[in-house]
């Protein structure tokens, strides 16, 4: 079996990726050894007192060799993978790797940071994008804790629970015990919320905004059961 250059780009910049990770950020770099489906390296961040938080970050990684020193790149990314990435439980970040200028360049896979061409995406890094520019802000924004975290588990059980109360019951019984429910579930998420904020190393901005989201969706229906409630 042939090991071929670009195998090597490839395994040059991910293990390069792996290595500055660790010794620019101090974070732990775990590469992706099984099947690769679109994910070769798991981060899990660090905090400021050297404790691995459980937290973490997914890295698609690209690598090359190209010594013309440009001050942007752009990848393309059919629908399978930006699907794949986008939805993926934990964030993506997409990496760029030269190997030939040591340059690592880092940006989320978001709706934000994708565009939209005749037939596939595309994602453009510059050099404000750079690891040892952005690494340490975007890590921690972005991390999100295993989906067996505790925190994680009760968000989903009560997101679950938003579901059942989606549509307004005709029975006014049923109405002013759903209302109990609905007011215990925002209870619940606050309380959620104040633990996220109280631990930000392990709880980033994404999931945070996850809860602040489910607050709000509670709220809504509250203010729609109310309405018929008391109007019945």
């Amino acid at each position: 079996m042939q090991f071929t250059a670009n195998n090597t780009i490839d395994q040059v910049g991910i293990h390069y990726f792996s290595m500055m990770t660790t010794k620019i950020l101090g974070h732990i770099c775990r590469l992706n050894t099984s099947t690769d489906v679109g994910i070769d390296a798991w981060i899990e961040l660090v905090d400021g007192n050297r404790m691995a938080t459980g937290t973490y970050i997914a890295a698609q990684i690209k690598s090359t060799e190209n010594a013309d020193k440009k001050t942007s790149v752009t990848h393309y990314i059919d629908e399978n993978h930006k699907e794949y990435w986008i939805n993926h439980s934990i964030p993506v970040i997409f990496v760029d790797v030269n190997i030939d200028e040591n340059r690592i360049l880092i940006k989320d896979i978001s709706q934000r940071n994708l565009v939209q061409t005749d037939t596939q995406w595309k994602i453009t890094l510059t050099e404000d994008d750079e690891l040892s520019k952005v690494g340490s802000n975007l890590f921690s924004s972005l991390a999100r804790p295993h989906p067996s975290d505790p925190l994680r588990s009760k968000l989903r059980e009560l997101q679950i629970l938003l579901n059942d109360y989606s549509y307004v019951p005709v029975m006014v019984a049923e109405m002013a015990d759903g209302l109990q429910v609905i007011n215990r579930t925002i209870t619940e998420l606050a309380q959620l919320l104040n633990m996220a904020n109280i631990d930000t190393a392990r709880y980033g901005r994404e999931i945070r905004s996850d809860i602040e989201i489910q607050i709000g969706r509670a709220l809504n229906i509250k203010t729609e059961w109310s309405y018929y409630y008391t109007s019945d």
